[in-house]
């Protein structure tokens, strides 16, 4: 992937980033595991929740609501 600032062998943008802010390799890449267990277990969990609360013909729509605040949240939250 050449063209939009990723460099694989370089570890790209996000490498020069994290050593500004003074962490290293490892610390990110715990940092993100521990983002991706908390996200694995949040999608299922709503599914279920929606499934057993949420009457089957109003599912999809807040299901739709949900993964839309997740979308926003992250739209909200990312470096400018």
């Amino acid at each position: 992937m050449e063209g939009n600032g990723w460099d694989v062998r370089r570890g790209g943008p996000w490498r020069a980033q994290a050593a500004r802010a003074g962490l290293t390799v490892p610390a990110v890449l715990a940092a993100r595991a521990c983002v991706g267990l908390g996200e694995g277990v949040a999608l299922p969990t709503m599914n279920h929740l929606v499934a057993a609360h949420v009457p089957p013909g109003r599912r999809a729509t807040a299901l739709g609501t949900a993964f839309t605040g997740f979308h926003c949240g992250a739209r909200v939250t990312a470096p400018h």
